[in-house]
């Protein structure tokens, strides 16, 4: 087990992402006033879900109001970890009008309101007081919905088909693919005894779940990454207390992926070649950091870093015109507020040229900040460097907010990281010096990233966390130098 100095490094999974798991199946409940969902871990309750629907109205006129509360209560390397979030979505006429998700964990909130205006969605996004406003597109390609497993079990031919629908997630403003298929009865095991039930699969990118049902339609049981099941249960149930467990579930012991043979020294690999398989990784880039060869039900990963010390040093006022995506403000990355001037400035004692800034700012950050595994919701620059503390994911998007606002094409990366010789969901920054990308992890005090990293996704925030979950997928390491 780590220490609590390496908490930053261990927990990458945005706890929203699997209560918008468990909030689809409360959805599937189709025709229900009120259901609970058992949320459970290798047999540990670890929270609940609460559904509802009545009649509302929206601005004015009717509607339909579908409400679910999703509350969990987790351990990340010792420290609690407690996440709430309740979800309200008006609807009318079987379009979307407005979906209002409220989340809060460790005192940091995350409200976002989306309202459906047509071809935009104009979302309001409030990070513990910091407001940012963003309109996105609407896909026009595939049916958009509030869920997709509950669209699905509402066709009237479902059995044996498959369908494809957008869902919105609110916490990285952007719209996410979710294919169904119905696979067909089976058997299950529910609360020890075995049951009939219809297998119904929800392919999300980043992670897919099998889900069990009536021939009617009603939730039997979900089986989720991570070792999570979801069963309908009593409202006491739900609210009650898990005794005799040993406390909470620490997720990071959940969801650590374990190499065989085991890593050698992992902060010190120049180069590591493994092979992954049990997950499909055909959209892991394959790029400068790492060769990517897809095999069958896996993929052959070579990562081979590039050396910081190979970086070329332009002005930075010579990148200011290269890569501009990646220099432009993006979400929780609001790079080009007056803010950061000064602060920027201090942090890089003036600085002009590529080296010396990235490493300024890389140690800035470095010292700032301090680890805290209990912060389970994505957050914005502005709130992670005021409260000087956060997880992996807040070290990466307080550098690329200076990064840019310094004027330095920086895009964020998730993937994995070992330290002890185990794998952990982990997050960083790349830089750009006009030729070639290069990883930055402020996390650690060494500008030079090993090879113990894997990259999942890269871009801005929406991109880089939409990442694919690997869930139990076998590691088996080829070489490691």
């Amino acid at each position: 087990m780590a220490n609590e100095s390496d908490a930053c490094f261990v927990t990458l999974i945005d706890m929203r992402k699997l209560a918008g798991i468990v909030l689809c199946f409360a959805l599937a409940c189709l025709g229900a006033a009120e259901e609970w969902i058992g949320i459970f871990i290798n047999g540990t309750k670890v929270g609940y879900a609460r559904y509802s629907e009545s009649n509302s109205t929206f601005e004015g006129k009717p509607a339909k109001l579908t409400e679910s509360l999703t509350a969990m209560d987790l351990g990340m390397l010792g420290t609690p970890m407690k996440l709430n979030i309740l979800t309200r979505t008006w609807s009318a006429g079987g379009k979307l009008l407005a979906i209002e998700a409220k989340s809060d964990s460790a005192g940091r909130t995350q409200n976002t309101l989306a309202r459906f205006n047509g071809k935009k969605v104009d979302l309001t996004l409030n990070n513990s007081g910091e407001v940012t406003k963003r309109t996105i597109d609407v896909p026009t390609d595939l049916p958009v919905v509030d869920d997709a497993l509950g669209a699905f079990l509402a066709m009237p031919n479902k059995k044996g088909a498959s369908k494809s629908f957008y869902v919105l997630d609110p916490t990285t403003a952007s719209f996410i693919k979710n294919g169904v298929e119905w696979v067909g009865p089976t058997t299950v095991t529910v609360n020890g005894k075995e049951v009939t039930a219809n297998k119904v699969l929800l392919k999300d990118p980043r992670a897919d779940t099998t889900v069990f049902v009536s021939d009617s339609g009603e939730f039997v049981k979900a089986e989720a990454p991570m070792g999570i099941e979801m069963l309908p249960v009593t409202k006491e149930v739900a609210l009650g207390k898990d005794e005799g467990k040993g406390g909470p579930v620490d997720l990071a012991e959940s969801t650590k992926i374990v190499p065989t043979p085991p890593l050698k020294n992992p902060a010190k690999l120049r180069e590591l070649a493994i092979e992954i398989t049990g997950r499909d990784l055909s959209a892991v880039p394959s790029d400068k950091f790492q060769t990517v060869k897809v095999i069958e039900n896996g993929a052959a990963i070579t990562i081979h870093p590039p050396r910081a010390t190979d970086m070329k040093n332009p002005p930075v006022s010579a990148l200011r015109s290269l890569n501009t995506r990646y220099l432009k403000p993006s979400l929780h990355i609001d790079s080009n507020h007056p803010r950061w001037k000064p602060i920027v400035k201090a942090a890089t004692d003036g600085a002009k040229d590529f080296k010396t800034v990235v490493r300024r700012i890389h140690q800035y950050v470095f010292q700032r900040m301090k680890p805290n595994a209990g912060i389970g919701i994505l957050r914005d620059a502005v709130e992670v460097y005021r409260s000087k503390e956060g997880v992996c994911r807040d070290y990466a998007i307080l550098t690329g907010t200076l990064m840019r606002a310094a004027g330095i094409p920086t895009r964020v990366c998730s993937g994995l990281v070992s330290w002890d010789g185990s794998f952990y969901y982990h997050a960083w920054v790349e830089v750009y010096d006009g030729a070639n990308w290069y990883p930055i992890d402020s996390t650690s005090p060494d500008l030079q990233v090993s090879a113990a990293h894997v990259k999942l996704a890269h871009g801005n925030v929406e991109e880089a966390f939409t990442f694919p979950f690997l869930g139990k997928v076998q590691v088996k390491v080829i070489s490691q130098k």
